[in-house]
């Protein structure tokens, strides 16, 4: 399987399973797609480093915070609890995550892993 293919699996799965989770009372399926996908994504990244094309650095930081924050506004969605709306953190998570694909695109792309 192309090192492609494997990163546009893992994006379909992700979005497949959000939107299972969201429009559905099938928690658990959604959140199976959700980690499935992040195993795909991750095998894409770990393909990278071990080629050497992509040597990890601060972003990594960028996209755990923006993981972390996009499954913690997922868990408290159906909470009223929270002093914020989980919305807020799922669009947080999102944009640190969008932060780390352009720019992990951007040093594969250069072949240049000193940015």
């Amino acid at each position: 399987m192309r090192s492609k293919s494997i990163l546009f699996i893992g994006i379909v799965l992700l979005v497949t399973g959000v939107i299972i989770k969201s429009i559905t009372d099938q928690e658990a399926l959604g959140i199976a797609f959700l980690i499935v996908g992040i195993v795909f994504k991750s095998l894409y990244i770990l393909n990278k480093v071990r080629t050497g094309i992509y040597k990890p650095g601060k972003e990594l930081i960028v996209l755990a915070i923006g993981l972390l924050l996009f499954f913690l506004g997922l868990h408290y969605t159906k909470t009223k609890d929270l002093f914020i709306n989980p919305v807020y953190l799922i669009a947080l998570g999102i944009t640190l995550k969008t932060f780390f694909i352009i720019r992990f695109i951007k040093i594969i792309r250069s072949g240049n892993m000193d940015q």
